[in-house]
């Protein structure tokens, strides 16, 4: 039951959200805003001058971090992947070695150097 409500509240939900939609795209203040040439100029002026903020604060950003001797995101990453292939390697070496000194297992031998029987 709990369920049944639920579904039919968010079903009136779209419903209403759906017509309020509709509504505001019928408002003529919309449709004369969308039509005017002057408002879509300043709109795409705005997002323009948006992206460009954006850019220039990335630059300034990536400024400041390069002068503090900070690493990139990239450079991190390409850290991280180089550290991955040292362990690897170091991993087989030391496997390399392990396996060699079992293959080489020590005779027993006395202080005087002879072999114990």
């Amino acid at each position: 039951m709990l369920k049944e409500v639920i579904e039919d509240a968010l079903a009136r939900g779209e419903r209403l959200k759906r017509d309020i939609v509709g509504q505001i795209l019928k408002s003529a203040t919309l449709n004369e805003l969308i039509n005017n040439r002057r408002f879509a100029e300043t709109i795409a002026r705005v997002i323009q001058t948006k992206d460009e903020i954006s850019r220039s604060i990335r630059r300034n950003v990536q400024d400041a971090l390069k002068a503090m001797s900070i690493p990139s995101k990239h450079q991190i990453s390409s850290y991280e992947k180089r550290v991955e292939q040292l362990e690897r390697k170091i991993d087989t070496l030391g496997r390399r070695i392990l396996i060699k000194s079992k293959k080489k297992s020590p005779s027993r031998r006395s202080s005087n150097g002879k072999s114990h029987s």
